[in-house]
């Protein structure tokens, strides 16, 4: 090691204003500077001073963005809030100057002109002089608490068949859709067809019997960089797609008689966000990666059952102040999807009964967090509750999230059993959504989020275990705006 690195470094964290760096480094890289640390580098600017590179870009651009997406936008977007510059590729001088220490690539955001990576100290130390960083942060490592998420795989008879008036045999699925009133919506006409619904999670068996026959619009695998969500059997590093097949079929499975989800002639978009590998399987590069793709190829809704509150041996873990739905990354993602017309539900975890137990990012301003209940409507002990550090009101609505019938990994794809989470209560509440925005596709995701508080069954009294209640989707798609929206609703 040159020497003056090796000063460097013993000196850093004491004397570091003592040093003209270019970049600003977050106080916990300060303290927690170690080898292989995950980062994300921030840049100051997207480089287009010349016609040539604004040309560039923008060509690029089309690409990225679809047509669904453009139109999505258009009809449910903010306006005010739709920067084309901010859905620019991150400028490939800059990434390269950054691969070219050496450093292991692991994702881009172009929502936060970033670039994440994992780098040692020496890396780090050479990145920070850079001219064109204009910060460094640490890449946060969790997920929400998987003790609770149990699964009960090869059962076959838990709950009497329920059949709705349009002769499909709900199986054991229709006690957690009578609840929140999906049967009567499917009755009426509405099973998501037409609506684009992402699910970001572990990954995806797509062979299972009740999913192999579902609308896929695309996938990506995000931890290995490859189009396949499925597991890899012969790669010993890819662990599993449990969760991600368990989430998938309780929001659009389909196999009558056996298995119905919430919206289940929906199109799909499918992205493994969640590494396996290390003791914190999720990490927010790959989620904040993963939801700008969902955006740019056209989702309406967005599912993911994911967290992020504790970390690496506890090193970095989020404090209560930063839960204000504007500051975690993945919140503030959140909040630019929603901008751009799609409705994000995510789990608000499984941090157990005390208050603020919340996970980002679902303290996000503008996303519908979900509480898990059992199916006799009992708050779940395991469901996370608010309220966030700005004081308001989480989770907005619950659904079941104990007993939920699902499918299984197991292999050869004819496997079912029961979950235990908000993992499984969301993806009711999206599938729930995506009917709602099939009934009305001009309704902004402001509107949906309305519509499925106001009418939710603690609506008159919201609080921070069950938030506005247990959703009614049939009357959330039977609801009348008033002239002037409800703002209490969002704040």
């Amino acid at each position: 090691m040159k020497d003056w690195i090796r000063l460097f470094l013993a000196l850093f964290g004491l004397f570091q204003a003592s040093f003209a760096f270019s970049a600003e480094i977050h106080p916990d890289l300060k303290t927690d500077f170690a080898d292989a640390t995950s980062v994300w580098v921030i840049f100051k600017d997207k480089h287009l001073e010349t016609d040539t590179a604004k040309a560039a870009a923008q060509a690029e651009l089309r690409q990225w963005v679809t047509s669904r997406a453009s139109v999505r936008r258009a009809i449910r977007g903010d306006a005010s809030s739709i920067s084309r510059e901010r859905d620019l590729r991150v400028e490939p001088i800059n990434m390269a100057e950054i691969l070219r220490t050496g450093v292991r690539y692991r994702a881009t955001s172009r929502w936060f002109n970033a670039i994440s990576v994992d780098a040692t100290k020496e890396q780090l130390v050479r990145i920070s002089l850079m001219p064109q960083v204009s910060r460094l942060e640490p890449v946060w490592k969790a997920g929400i608490r998987r003790d609770v998420e149990v699964i009960k795989a090869g059962i076959t008879s838990v709950f009497p068949a329920v059949r709705g008036a349009s002769s499909i045999n709900y199986g054991n699925s229709g006690p957690q859709l009578q609840q929140v009133n999906v049967i009567a919506a499917h009755n009426a006409g509405y099973d998501g067809m037409g609506v684009v619904i992402g699910l970001m999670d572990v990954g995806f068996y797509k062979h299972h019997e009740s999913l192999v026959t579902r609308t896929l619009l695309n996938e990506w695998d995000f931890v290995f960089n490859d189009g396949d969500v499925e597991r890899n059997m012969s790669d010993p590093n890819d662990y599993s797609d449990w969760h991600g097949t368990a989430t998938w079929s309780v929001a659009g499975g389909f196999k009558d008689g056996v298995l119905v989800g919430a919206a289940y002639n929906a199109t799909f978009l499918l992205a493994k966000t969640e590494d396996l590998r290390s003791e914190t399987p999720v990490e927010e590069d790959y989620w904040v990666a993963g939801l700008e793709w969902m955006e740019a190829n056209g989702a309406d809704v967005v599912s993911s059952s994911l967290g992020y509150l504790y970390f690496d041996g506890g090193v970095g873990n989020h404090t209560y102040s930063q839960l204000d739905g504007k500051t975690v990354k993945t919140s503030v993602a959140a909040n630019i999807a929603a901008s751009l017309g799609v409705v994000v539900c995510n789990s608000i975890g499984n941090n157990g009964s005390g208050a603020h137990t919340l996970s980002p990012p679902a303290d996000a301003l503008y996303i519908i967090s979900c509480g898990a209940v059992s199916n006799d409507g009992v708050l779940a002990d395991f469901s996370s509750r608010g309220p966030t550090y700005d004081g308001r009101i989480k989770p907005e609505v619950c659904s079941q999230g104990v007993g939920d019938w699902l499918a299984t990994e197991t292999r050869p794809g004819q496997s079912y059993g029961t979950g235990n989470g908000t993992s499984f209560s969301c993806p009711i509440i999206a599938g729930a959504a995506a009917l709602v925005i099939q009934a009305h596709p001009y309704w902004t995701p402001q509107m949906v989020r309305e519509t499925l508080m106001a009418t939710a069954s603690s609506n008159a009294a919201p609080d921070n275990n069950y938030g506005w209640g247990i959703i009614n989707v049939m009357a959330a798609i039977n609801y009348s705006f008033s002239a002037v929206a409800d703002w209490n609703l969002f704040h």
